[in-house]
C-alpha cells in the first residue's frame, strides 16, 4: 500500500510540475461547481471461515437493500497553457449520504459450503451511514474542435459504510447456545465500519452532443486496502468497542455518466447514473475478547455493490 501511495505522490508531482510550465501563459478555462441531491442503493456481504478453515465459511452477514439518501459535489479545474498540446485537468468528488430502510442477515454453520446452519438472525439497518471523497489529476486532450475530450487520470479515494444492526429477530436458533426461534432482541445495536482507501487509475470523457447537450463520462479502476472494525454489542465474551476487525486487499470499478444542459455559459442542470462494485478477499478477521486474549481466522471475502441516480445543480465561473 504504502509503494502504490508513493507512486501517486510522484505522478501528482508530475502533473503539477508539467502544469506550471510557462506559469505567465496558463489560461483557466473551466472552475466549477456541481451540487448533487439523489437516491443510492447498496449491499455489503462478508464471510469468515472457522479455525484451519473448518468449516469454509463459519459467519456471514448481509446488508441488503440499503435505500440511501445522498447529497454530494463536484468541482472540476482545467488550465490550458499554449506551450504543451494539452490542458492540465483536477476533479474533486464527494459525497454523503445516509440509509432510511434496509435489511441484515446474520447467518453462522457447522459444516462446509454453507451447511448445517445453527444460527440465523434479520434486523434492521436504517440509519447506517455512507460518505466518499476522491480527488484526480491528469492531462486533457481535445478532438474535433473541441467536441471531444479525453483526460487519463490518476488519484485517490476514500469511501466509508458506517453499518447498523438493530432490533433483531432471531429466525434460526435452538434456545440453548443461541436465542431460540422468534426471540426478540429490542437491545441490539451492534456495528460495523468498512473503510476502502487506496489510489485509482481511469479515464473521464466529454463529448458536446449539441452547443447546450453534454455527455460526460467515467470509468476508474481501484487498487485499494479493505479495514473494517465491528461493535456487536450483545456479545459479553467480546471486547468493546472492538470486538474485531477486518483486513484485506481489494480492488474496485467505478462507472459513470452524467447529462447536462446548458443554460447559460455559467449554469448548468444534470443527471448523474453511477455504479461501482467493489471485492476484497483472502483476509483476515481477528477477534478481540473480553478477558484480553484474541483469535485470527481468515476472511475469504468481501462484496461491495453501489448504484446512485442524482440530480445536480452547477456553476462554472469561467
Amino acid at each position: 500500500m504504502k509503494l502504490r501511495t508513493m507512486m501517486v505522490a510522484g505522478l501528482v508531482g508530475a502533473l503539477l510540475m508539467v502544469s506550471t510550465m510557462g506559469w505567465a501563459q496558463d489560461r483557466f478555462t473551466e472552475l466549477s461547481f456541481r451540487f448533487d441531491a439523489g437516491m443510492r442503493q447498496d449491499s455489503l456481504d462478508w464471510n469468515i471461515s472457522g479455525p484451519d478453515n473448518t468449516p469454509d465459511v463459519l459467519s456471514e452477514l448481509e446488508w441488503d437493500d440499503l435505500e440511501i439518501y445522498q447529497i454530494g459535489f463536484v468541482s472540476k479545474l482545467i488550465v490550458e497553457n499554449n506551450k504543451v498540446p494539452f490542458a492540465t485537468y483536477v476533479r474533486l468528488k464527494a459525497d454523503y449520504g445516509w440509509a432510511t430502510d434496509g435489511d441484515v442477515q446474520d447467518s453462522d454453520y457447522l459444516g462446509d459450503n454453507r451447511t448445517l446452519e445453527f444460527s440465523r438472525s434479520t434486523a434492521d439497518a436504517d440509519e447506517s451511514d455512507v460518505w466518499d471523497v476522491s480527488i484526480g489529476g491528469g492531462f486533457q486532450f481535445s478532438f474535433f474542435n473541441d467536441r471531444f475530450k479525453l483526460v487519463p487520470l490518476i488519484g485517490y479515494s476514500r469511501h466509508e459504510q458506517q453499518l447498523n444492526i438493530r432490533d433483531g429477530v432471531q429466525v434460526i436458533g435452538d434456545g440453548f447456545y443461541v436465542p431460540a426461534a422468534g426471540t426478540t432482541m429490542p437491545d441490539l445495536d451492534s456495528g460495523y465500519d468498512a473503510e476502502w482507501h487506496g489510489p485509482w487509475v481511469g479515464v473521464d470523457i466529454t463529448w458536446q452532443i449539441s452547443p447546450r447537450l453534454v455527455f460526460d463520462g467515467t470509468a476508474e479502476y481501484h487498487d485499494v486496502d479493505y479495514d473494517a472494525t465491528a461493535n456487536w454489542n450483545l456479545r459479553d465474551d467480546f471486547a468493546h468497542p472492538v470486538s474485531f476487525d477486518h483486513q484485506a486487499d481489494a480492488e474496485g470499478i467505478v462507472a459513470e455518466g452524467t447529462l447536462t444542459y446548458l443554460f447559460n455559459e455559467h449554469w448548468k442542470l444534470s443527471a448523474t447514473f453511477n455504479y461501482s462494485k467493489w471485492k476484497a478477499e483472502d483476509g483476515s478477521d481477528t477477534t478481540f475478547f473480553s478477558d484480553g486474549t484474541s483469535s485470527e481466522t481468515g476472511l475469504n471475502e468481501v462484496n461491495w455493490e453501489s448504484v446512485s441516480a442524482m440530480v445536480g445543480i452547477s456553476y462554472d465561473f469561467f
